[in-house]
């Protein structure tokens, strides 16, 4: 994984569309799930992110999950807070694709890609009605490989960080 690496703990990179795998609040969380358990435990999930040895996170996110109305103005705003409070973590970056990058018809939807230590990585696609662990080192390289590349074209840190802070504040 190219970016900061935990020496100790997880690493996990995601791409593009929806909140539902990153840093979440309850209320985005029950806006998207609607299901009292599948919440509980997307937030339980997220507090890896906190505990004393945490995973690197590399979150690639695309501009159109910051500026769509999921359950309304405060909860988009209280979401878009939060995810720029959690790019303050030192294990957290995140990277804006905007919706004027060249690259988004190459987009697939999205995935997860996760190595512990060093470890085979191991990936995992979402659709809109399920979603499957990837395990071919081929179709790995090939996630590695649009992840680098969306990345690419993605706003660093300081700019992604700048422009959740712009929208949070339109959601007003």
């Amino acid at each position: 994984m190219v970016g900061a690496i935990s020496p100790l703990g997880g690493r996990y990179r995601q791409c593009p569309r929806g909140y539902y795998r990153r840093p979440i609040t309850e209320g985005y969380a029950r806006a998207i799930l609607r299901d009292d358990q599948r919440v509980s435990a997307r937030l339980d999930r997220q507090k890896t992110l906190a505990r004393e040895d945490p995973p690197v996170l590399v979150a690639l996110i695309d501009e159109s999950v910051l500026r769509r109305n999921v359950g309304g103005p405060d909860v988009m705003r209280d979401q878009l807070d939060h995810l720029e409070n959690a790019a303050q973590q030192e294990n957290v970056v995140l990277h804006v694709l905007r919706m004027t990058a060249p690259i988004g018809a190459q987009y697939t939807g999205p995935f997860i890609l996760a190595s512990y230590n060093g470890e085979t990585e191991i990936g995992y696609m979402d659709d809109a009605i399920s979603g499957g662990v990837v395990e071919n080192a081929d179709e790995i390289a090939r996630l590695r490989r649009m992840f680098e590349i969306f990345r690419g074209y993605a706003l660093n840190q300081e700019e992604s960080v700048r422009l959740v802070r712009e929208v949070a504040r339109s959601w007003t």
